[in-house]
């Protein structure tokens, strides 16, 4: 059995007791509507890596720590007191000391297991059962007194804030690279690959969501989840410690909430992924959806297909992610119409900061369902890791901000991580496989979203008893909606309330493959940019072509620039060097484009005094 978790928000104490943990239980969903008049809702904040994470305390006595919302992995894990990371360079925020908890129960003779998941992330660790609390719950219950389930598994409070469960199961890590934070897995299957041990001991306990459903506090072991309260652009953020916010979204259990977003809510089912080229073992129980074309649009509205217009690819939603993993040439696609420059010294793609002024999106299409994302939320400035200031470009003395598009060849597929994620409204019905994304809506765009808290006091019951399905058929795909009266709906099985689902004939032979390779055999490229004491240096020549190819191999060739002086100040001396100009690019770069637009559709709208050089991408991963 594999953990299916999410955030969960009540006003009231929940504590749950499962009597036998390998045992899963037969439940009434119509005894669960009754039982739980509204959905259990938990507050999500940002930490200064830039990802979500929600409160718990774990044992008795307590101890606080603050865990990563994570959607692409099923375990709930925290870092061990005397952990490897704890010891060297990476700062821990939170570790959980199992020596002091007076309900820790270790597991399986304390034997360590390795678990490497399919989005880069590994560790060590041993297995323990332990009570684990939720606190700051958003979303109370309809109950004024303590209140147990008719099967006697779970009991409920409202005294405070929050939802106990007892005898969870979990992972202690002792050792893993590049996390600082424990995590809440939300996946539904497994999506590990774990030495040195069978499976067998893997039951209900250590899935969040199968363990709340089981109990009956939710139908199903689903959730939502809204980010949309995220308002803060990346290119705000100006120190090393950058600024945290302790709410920015909602993590609803079991329920869909129609305030969070707006148009179309438009459902997939979940495309498989292989997890072992050797074995071929295949999970279902991640978010992957299939991703159309990617276009990039400016200020009045003009678009330009980046990819192409039978685009068609698997991408997974990672919430653990702090940017977009993209095909190569769709970056480079995405560099060039930014006047971009790729900087070894930082590992990243550079453009001037006040580019987040131009109003500029990337538009993301699944299946006619358009999510557009503002650049704003894929730049983040650049620090001097010694002063804790920006880097400034040394000819305009302009803020110098990291492109957070990388291309993915470094990890074998595509991923839309926290950037694309505070742009929508998301929804996983696990038990059914499925997904549904929509446009959020923004805190700032309503004042409906400012009000739940206050509105959830009323006590209001928003189950839905029934739901309406209409099925009709067109073409290659079958298109079923879900319509239900009610603000909420819950979520069951194979059926995600409110939503549009899309079975499309082209998606069914979709399966996301890992496949790793070098950049510098498909990228070659022969230049090189220095960063000085006053800002940004570039150097060299780049003779590439941004030609639409099939293959994996970019062709080069020199006839295709006009190299350019770009004048750049270094220690106040003016020095000449070399960089490729866009303004010839653009014939090239438009070339079996399905678009009209014959020119960069922003007509190099910043003047940038060293326009664009590109060097030989390193990409360094931007992911933890």
């Amino acid at each position: 059995m594999v953990s299916r978790s999410l955030l969960l928000t009540f006003a009231s104490v929940i504590t749950i007791v499962h009597p036998s943990y390998a045992a899963t239980t037969t439940k009434s969903i119509a005894t669960s509507a009754e039982a739980v008049n509204s959905f259990p809702t938990l507050a999500v904040g940002k930490d200064s890596k830039a990802l979500y994470y929600v409160n718990i305390s774990i044992g008795i006595p307590s101890q606080e720590e603050n865990v990563r919302v994570d959607i692409a992995q099923p375990y709930i894990w925290l870092p061990a007191k005397n952990s490897t990371c704890e010891t060297s360079s990476c700062v821990v925020t939170s570790s959980f000391n199992n020596q002091t908890s007076n309900s820790s129960v270790l597991l399986q003779d304390g034997q360590i297991f390795s678990l490497d998941f399919i989005d880069s992330i590994s560790l060590n660790g041993t297995f323990y059962k332990d009570d684990l609390t939720c606190s700051n719950l958003v979303q109370p219950l309809k109950l004024n007194e303590s209140l147990k389930s008719p099967d006697g598994l779970y009991t409920t409070n409202t005294t405070d804030d929050s939802i106990t469960l007892v005898a969870l199961s979990f992972i202690n890590a002792i050792d893993y690279q590049g996390l600082t934070i424990g995590s809440l897995g939300l996946a539904s299957s497994t999506t590990s690959d774990l030495s040195g041990a069978s499976l067998d001991f893997v039951d209900d306990s250590f899935s969040f969501l199968t363990y709340l459903s089981n109990s009956e506090v939710i139908d199903t072991p689903s959730y939502s989840l809204w980010l949309g309260g995220d308002t803060l652009p990346y290119t705000n953020m100006t120190s090393i410690n950058s600024t945290t916010i302790d709410y920015c979204g909602n993590l609803v259990l079991g329920a869909v909430d129609q305030r969070y977003y707006e148009g179309r809510l438009v459902q997939f089912d979940m495309l498989p992924a292989l997890l072992n080229n050797v074995t071929e073992a295949v999970t279902y129980g991640l978010p992957i959806i299939p991703m159309g074309p990617i276009y990039i649009e400016n200020s009045s509205g003009t678009q330009l297909n980046l990819t192409t217009t039978n685009f068609l690819e698997p991408v997974l939603l990672d919430s653990r992610y702090t940017n977009a993993r993209l095909p190569l040439n769709t970056v480079i696609q995405i560099a060039t119409q930014l006047n971009a420059a790729y900087v070894e010294e930082f590992g990243s793609w550079i453009v001037e900061c006040s580019l987040a002024e131009m109003n500029v999106n990337l538009n993301f299409n699944f299946q006619g369902l358009t999510i557009p994302v503002s650049l704003n939320d894929f730049l983040s400035r650049v620090i001097n890791s010694t002063t804790g200031e920006p880097i400034k470009f040394s000819e305009s003395s302009e803020d110098a901000c990291a492109l957070a598009v990388y291309p993915n060849t470094d990890i074998g597929f595509n991923i839309l991580g926290g950037p694309f994620l505070k742009n929508i409204y998301l929804a996983i019905d696990n038990e059914g496989r499925s997904v549904a994304i929509a446009k959020a809506v923004k805190e700032d765009d309503t004042s409906a979203i400012n009000s739940i808290s206050s509105n959830s006091s009323d006590n209001e019951t928003h189950i839905s008893t029934s739901v309406k399905k209409t099925t009709s058929h067109s073409g290659n795909s079958t298109v079923t909606t879900s319509t239900k009266s009610e603000t909420f709906g819950s979520i069951q099985s194979g059926t995600i309330p409110f939503a549009t689902s899309y079975n499309i004939t082209a998606t069914s032979r979709l399966t996301l493959i890992r496949d790793v390779h070098d950049e510098l055999s498909t990228y070659p490229i022969e230049f090189t940019a220095i960063l000085t004491s006053n800002g940004l240096v570039s150097s060299m020549r780049s003779y590439f072509t941004t030609d639409r190819i099939t293959s994996s191999t970019v062709k080069t060739s020199q006839s295709q620039f006009v190299s350019i002086p770009v004048r750049s100040g270094l220690n106040g001396t003016a020095t000449t060097y070399t960089a490729s100009a866009i303004a010839n690019k653009i014939a090239v770069l438009n070339k079996n484009m399905n678009s009209n637009t014959n020119s960069n559709i922003f007509k190099n709208p910043l003047n940038l005094t060293f326009l664009t050089c590109f060097i030989t991408l390193i990409v360094i991963s931007w992911a933890f």
